[in-house]
């Protein structure tokens, strides 16, 4: 960039075929270890995250799904979530044969996501294609990113912080006495 800050953007493809796609994992931990730069990789990983992901047909893999969550996790990715109809890809059959699926996403590690945290992914329509479009659109301020009390995300590459349990209970005995769920409640936010 302009401003001299350097990070990389990867598109992926996933492994259309599920006994094959342990293949995908095993290219994106490669590929989150060619350089030390913050990244941000985006495409159609071929794959749900969770659950509720997948609207129709009864074939929802968990082992797959955890084997891809593993990955997501030791490659310190998180999902940039996304605006716009949450399933991005559709058979296009009518009736109980359709299935809805979100394929398509971006990850980003936490040094681009602090360099980018205005950053947006927008789900658009989809055209000819049985995918629909993704654009990952930067707003012209950029701002470090910053926690709301209404959305937090555990991160798992905190558990590698040295003082995450010195934080967490100086957190958890600063907010008061718990009597009442809502008292719970203010400590997990």
């Amino acid at each position: 960039m302009k401003n001299g800050f350097t990070w990389r953007f990867m598109g992926f493809y996933g492994e259309p075929s599920p006994i094959n796609r342990v293949h995908s994992w095993a290219l994106l931990r490669r590929l989150k270890d060619m350089e030390d730069l913050p990244w941000v990789c985006g495409g159609d990983f071929n794959k749900i995250l969770c659950m509720n992901e997948k609207v129709g047909s009864s074939d929802k893999s968990i082992l797959g799904m955890i084997r891809f969550r593993q990955t997501v996790d030791e490659c310190d990715l998180s999902d940039l979530g996304s605006t716009g109809p949450n399933l991005n890809w559709n058979n296009r059959r009518e009736g109980s044969g359709n299935v809805q699926v979100r394929l398509d996403r971006f990850f980003a590690d936490f040094r681009w996501r602090d360099k980018f945290g205005q950053a947006v992914v927008e789900h658009l329509g989809f055209n000819s294609s049985d995918h629909r479009a993704n654009l990952l659109r930067f707003k012209k301020e950029v701002k470090p990113l910053t926690m709301c009390a209404q959305s937090f995300d555990f991160e798992l590459f905190w558990l590698k912080e040295e003082d995450l349990g010195i934080v967490v209970k100086k957190v958890w005995n600063d907010s008061g006495p718990t009597v009442l769920v809502g008292d719970l409640k203010t400590r997990l936010n």
